[in-house]
């Protein structure tokens, strides 16, 4: 310690503790040179002899001579032990900074191509894995009301290990953020890591974390947290890496949202004219985007406190995905007033388990479709009670007047001629009942009310070309004007049906018929 040369001529006459060490390797003298001193490296030459008196002080000058070279020498040695030293920790700090480098590259290619946070995180905690050899890592993520959580983990893990992971996590978020999570909408998922061994023992305890910020626009809008059994684990390298990876997940996270607004606008212009009602709901059941029709009818078919959506009109919403699958629709009748019968239709989008909620309101079509029904009925009813009244008209012509000329053939006071009459009289109260029986065919509840007759004779075409033979074309020849009137739409039909019967009995062979609408 006192940096002094030491010369012990005789160790058997020195301390105990040289005796001994004498003793034990046969040794009676001894020299201490110190070479060099300092307080990384320290470096001390020892002379010694089973001889007594082995060294003198001509020896000590020799050394005083030689010690410049001996510690140039040991000095260079010990400079190019460390300079080999330095240049293997500098190649293999070289080789892994540049995998890193090359991990957090082919991240930035991979992510630049995600449209979704989920498989963003999910790519964040695969390549972080290749970096970091953490037991668990995980990801949470707060964009307006909709949270993404996601536990990755090498091992099987323990419940309690998972609580503590999702406390420090929250508890983190809410201290740099100052925003409250709503913990039971919480819904955490959990996946095994490529190298994930089921036999392992569980993780059930982590002596080290650390969990770093997703910040994007000066807001913290999430977190990244690693985990390790092992004490200590996480270098400073280490953490550096890992808020370098959270920058460039923020970076990515800013982008996604740009493209998800963007990509939000166009679906809003594209369901904003649309006459059915469009709803999309993202997997919490939030609706995302709803245009007017649909906004005008979601009161009358869900009422709910929270803005969460599950059920239209009573009926879940997974029951209506299946019906749409198998080709079918939920009718929901609102009992209004007015009454209204909508048809729902769902299914899945994107890969987030979105859902896309159709709504269209049927009532008009299902009128109109009933009045059809039943002017196909009553024109039915009215052609076969037509050639039935022909029949039975021309029948009655001739019964009537083969009798009114076997009348005029009798005298007065004839005992035929009061048969003749009954036979007249009720030849023609029968002309009548057929007369009554056919317009009683013809005839509906009279409701005038405006009907636009463009539209009221081009669903009448369709009737009519399944009613006419089909060598009679049907053409129509409607002016561009207003042609809104004040009718009763089943006396405008029979009207046309009428008119369109005479005409295919007027061309047996075929023909055209053409019918003009114009002021």
């Amino acid at each position: 310690k006192q940096k002094q040369i030491l010369l012990i001529p005789d160790l058997r006459s020195g301390p105990y503790n040289w005796c001994k060490i004498g003793a034990k390797y046969n040794l009676r003298s001894v020299i201490f040179y110190p070479l060099i001193y300092r307080e990384d490296f320290k470096v001390f030459l020892m002379l010694a002899s089973s001889k007594v008196r082995a060294f003198t002080k001509e020896h000590l000058k020799l050394l005083d001579k030689m010690e410049p070279v001996f510690a140039a020498t040991i000095e260079s040695g010990y400079l190019w032990d460390k300079l080999k030293n330095l240049n293997a920790n500098l190649e293999k700090r070289i080789k892994q900074r540049t995998f890193e480098l090359q991990i957090l590259y082919e991240l930035s290619k991979k992510i630049g191509y995600t449209l979704s946070y989920n498989e963003l995180f999910q790519l964040i905690l695969r390549y972080l894995h290749r970096i970091v050899d953490y037991d668990v890592a995980a990801s949470f993520l707060n964009i307006g009301k909709e949270y993404e959580f996601f536990i990755k983990k090498v091992r099987p893990l323990a419940s309690k290990v998972k609580l503590e992971i999702k406390k420090e996590i929250i508890n983190a978020f809410c201290q740099l953020s100052d925003i409250p999570v709503e913990e039971e909408r919480l819904n955490i998922k959990t996946f095994k890591a490529k190298n994930y061994n089921p036999r392992a023992p569980s993780i059930k305890n982590l002596a080290s974390s650390f969990t770093v910020p997703l910040i994007v626009n000066k807001k913290t809008i999430g977190m990244i947290f690693v985990g390790k059994e092992e004490e200590s684990f996480f270098s400073e390298e280490q953490i550096r890496i890992l808020y370098t990876l959270a920058n460039q997940a923020s970076i990515s996270i800013q982008r996604l949202q740009s493209l998800l607004a963007k990509e939000q606008t166009r679906v809003e212009t594209a369901i904003e004219s649309m006459r059915e009602g469009v709803i999309l709901l993202d997997k919490t059941r939030h609706i995302t985007a709803i245009n007017p029709r649909a906004r005008e009818l979601l009161p009358f078919l869900t009422s709910t406190d929270k803005d969460v959506y599950r059920e239209f009109g009573g009926v879940k919403i997974e029951d209506i995905i299946r019906l749409t699958k198998a080709g079918r629709h939920q009718e929901i009748v609102i009992q209004g007033p007015p009454k209204r019968i909508v048809e729902v239709t769902a299914s899945f989008f994107g890969k987030d388990e979105g859902v896309v909620v159709v709504v269209d309101d049927v009532t008009e079509e299902r009128e109109a479709q009933r009045r059809i029904e039943q002017q196909e009925r009553l024109a039915t009813i009215g052609q076969l009670a037509g050639g039935i009244a022909h029949d039975f008209n021309n029948l009655l012509t001739s019964i009537i007047g083969f009798a009114q000329l076997g009348l005029m053939k009798l005298g007065t006071a004839h005992p035929l001629r009061k048969d003749l009459e009954i036979i007249i009289s009720q030849g023609q109260r029968a002309s009548e009942l057929i007369r009554q029986i056919l317009d009683f065919s013809r005839r509906s509840i009279t409701e005038k009310k405006p009907l636009n007759l463009s539209s009221f004779l081009k669903e009448i075409m369709k009737l009519l070309r399944r009613t006419l033979p089909e060598n009679i074309l049907i053409h129509w020849e409607i002016q561009p004007e207003d042609h809104t009137v004040l009718a009763d739409p089943t006396h405008i039909q029979q009207l046309i049906m009428n008119l369109a019967t005479n005409a295919r009995d007027a061309m047996p062979n075929g023909g055209t018929l053409i019918f003009h609408l114009k002021k």
